[in-house]
């Protein structure tokens, strides 16, 4: 059991206890080193993969009707990529291909 560590100002500690002066700090210590904390895991050695660990599943594929549903922009502001989707004969896809599908379409060039 190691013991607590005192401050040597004189000031109360965390429990507001005061404590005492240099000299009595030095007479609880027991001469004993105390361990050194863990050498942290280097940034060099990558976590080694478990052969239990599964692998990531892959993304579900979902219509357009869902995608409109969490998008983020309203059902409105979908109206002409409704209809881009639907020209373009756009199946069920992933929420990431569908958020690529949508940024092309708003950055396509348009007539005037």
């Amino acid at each position: 059991m190691t013991k607590r560590k005192k401050r040597f100002d004189g000031q109360p500690d965390d429990m507001g206890e005061p404590m005492g002066e240099v000299g009595e700090a030095l007479e609880d210590w027991d001469g004993e080193p105390q361990d050194d904390p863990p050498a942290p895991e280097s940034a060099a050695d990558p976590p080694k993969p478990t052969p239990e660990s599964p692998a990531t599943p892959p993304l579900p594929k979902i219509p357009f009707k869902v995608f409109e549903k969490v998008a983020g922009p309203r059902w409105d502001q979908l109206a002409g990529f409704r209809s881009y989707a639907k020209a373009q004969d756009l199946g069920p896809m992933t929420i990431p291909e569908w958020r690529e599908a949508l940024q092309a379409f708003q950055n396509k060039p348009t007539r005037r």
